[in-house]
């Protein structure tokens, strides 16, 4: 009996010396590689966008480390950020693909080079002491997953050849490391629309922004005196205005077109019609229509956002002739002549000054009829969308 209490307590003992060597063979095996290492702090992963399968997408990646290091890894895995655990990734699939990729700004590690493809980064280069870390890669395609995790791993190595890596689930000897989560997402597709719009008004008096005050009837009279009467020794004047407010992606034409009766372009009444500015020309005369010379006319001026077209370019100098030539674009015709472009500005609206329509005209002695004498022009603002 008492051997038999010798021997058992000779093989305890035994056994608690061989595990006690065991324990001290690993214990020294991690002292020897993780005694130095310590975990970087402050680090995170910055995406220039999370959307599944996004290309051109930018990481910018921080940490602060606590030694200096010469080379460093990163690996991207999908199941964990544990750093040792095995290391699922496929790059594009459920991990960022870097491949193509490029470092292209940073501080602290910015100057090293290396391997960027795949799931991996590898860097190498100069020492670099302690302290934050800024990494910017662009150029990188994210998962094709959609509010799924994946992570990456961290580690730096104090020479520049990475240490004794060799894979994700063996990263030898590193000195500071770290996990990071981050996540693809949905992106959040808002939807509306913006109706067409076109704000036009005419008015005796200058209009408002986008014709919201000062609008009045354009009831003109042409001439001094009471009843008006157009003179002979000198051009009688009046102004009428336009505003045009649109969201056109290509503006707005504004036209003319005589009313009645048969479209006409001049003042009438039954028994004469007055002469056309400048003998009916097409350009302008550059110049005051001459004393006593029977004429009637218009002269635009620009509004914001609006330009005038030939025949009508702005002049005080002379007036135009209402365009009756033009084949299918003249106030007599078709949709009428054309007056101006109007420009959708960068806003989206033309608003401010509006343009200026102002009619002249001069009676001849011994050719002008005594009587009334009326014109009536309609303006029509086209937008294109």
């Amino acid at each position: 009996m008492k051997f038999l209490e010798t021997t058992v307590n000779r093989i305890y003992v035994i056994s608690v010396t061989v595990l006690f060597l065991i324990f001290s063979f690993f214990a020294q095996v991690f002292i020897d590689s993780k005694a130095d290492a310590a975990l970087l702090t402050t680090r995170a992963v910055q995406m220039s966008s999370s959307a599944k399968a996004a290309t051109g997408v930018s990481y910018v990646i921080t940490f602060t480390s606590t030694a200096s290091a010469q080379s460093l890894v990163i690996d991207w895995c999908s199941n964990s950020p544990i750093i040792g655990a095995s290391c699922t990734a496929t790059a594009g699939t459920d991990v960022p693909n870097f491949t193509g990729a490029s470092l292209t700004s940073g501080s602290g590690m910015s100057a090293w080079t290396g391997t960027i493809s795949g799931s991996q980064i590898k860097l190498a280069g100069s020492s670099v002491s302690g302290g934050a870390n800024s990494l910017t890669f662009t150029s990188v395609t994210n998962p094709n997953t959609t509010n799924t995790s994946f992570y990456a791993r961290i580690y730096t190595f104090a020479n520049n050849s990475y240490g004794t890596y060799s894979n994700a689930a063996s990263p030898g000897n590193y000195q500071d490391y770290g996990g990071i989560a981050l996540s693809t997402g949905y992106t959040i597709n808002i939807n509306t629309n913006v109706q067409e719009q076109l704000i036009f008004c005419v008015s005796a008096a200058a209009p408002g922004s986008n014709c919201g005050s000062g609008i009045t009837t354009p009831n003109l009279s042409l001439g001094s005196g009471t009843p008006p009467v157009v003179g002979t020794a000198a051009v009688s004047s009046v102004n009428a205005y336009c505003q045009i407010t649109t969201n056109a992606v290509s503006g707005v034409v504004l036209r003319m077109k005589g009313n009645t009766p048969a479209n006409d372009y001049t003042l009438y009444n039954a028994s004469h019609k007055f002469a056309a500015a400048n003998s009916g020309a097409a350009t302008n005369p550059g110049s005051a229509e001459p004393a006593g010379t029977e004429m009637f006319g218009v002269v635009l001026l620009n509004g914001t956002g609006y330009t005038p077209t030939a025949p009508y370019a702005a002049n005080t100098a002379g007036y135009y002739a209402l365009d009756t030539t033009t084949s299918t674009n003249n106030v007599t015709a078709g949709a009428g002549s054309k007056l101006a472009d109007v420009a959708t500005t960068v806003s989206g609206t033309s608003t401010g000054t509006p343009m200026t329509l102002t009619f002249g005209a001069t009676a001849q002695t011994g050719l002008t009829t005594a009587g009334n004498y009326q014109a009536n022009e309609n303006l029509m603002a086209t937008g294109t969308y």
